[in-house]
């Protein structure tokens, strides 16, 4: 695996961490909505909220752009003319 293809991969990762994230604040502010007692009382359920629709957004827009974020960090990918291709086996 190329570096290149290496942090794009490394970037969904994290985009997905981050939608995770997002369930677990969403989940507490469920939890504290439904009045059950649970969770931090420090923290509004609003709070909860709004860190979960921040952490949507953000692994939304690193899944999404994380084709942009491999160009800007590598630049535009080699152009292929066809023979650097292996030859089939005989």
């Amino acid at each position: 695996m190329k570096a290149r293809e290496l942090f794009g991969v490394g970037g969904r990762q994290i985009g997905g961490c981050c939608w995770s994230q997002a369930a677990y604040w969403a989940f507490w502010a469920f939890m504290k909505n439904a009045q059950t007692g649970l969770g931090n009382p420090a923290i509004s359920a609003r709070e909860d909220l709004g860190y979960a629709c921040l952490y949507l957004l953000l692994g939304t827009a690193l899944f999404v752009g994380c084709n942009w974020f491999v160009w800007l960090a590598y630049g535009a990918p080699a152009k292929t003319t066809g023979t650097d291709e292996t030859p089939p086996a005989a």
